[in-house]
């Protein structure tokens, strides 16, 4: 998810390396602000997973995910071109 929407601002001349781009897209494309707030909730947990020791990520939840970041990556791809 992190990497499609940084290629969308790669687009926009924007070099980004942290998950900063969040604020950026939700002003720049209003149309992804849910988007916007599905990458950073992952951002967020991703850090929990990684740093922390008491997440345990289930089947469902990563079906989750593999369905949010289908449809960024889709949404990335339309406006990217």
């Amino acid at each position: 998810m992190f990497h499609a929407t940084k290629a969308l601002l790669f687009k926009d001349g924007i070099k980004e390396h942290s998950h900063v781009c969040v604020p950026y897209v939700n002003e720049t494309y209003p149309e992804l602000v849910g988007c916007a707030k599905v990458l950073n909730s992952y951002r967020l947990y991703r850090e929990k997973a990684t740093y922390g020791c008491d997440i345990i990520v289930n089947e469902e939840e990563a079906k989750a995910a593999l369905e949010h970041a289908k449809a960024i990556l889709e949404k990335m791809k339309a406006l990217i071109g």
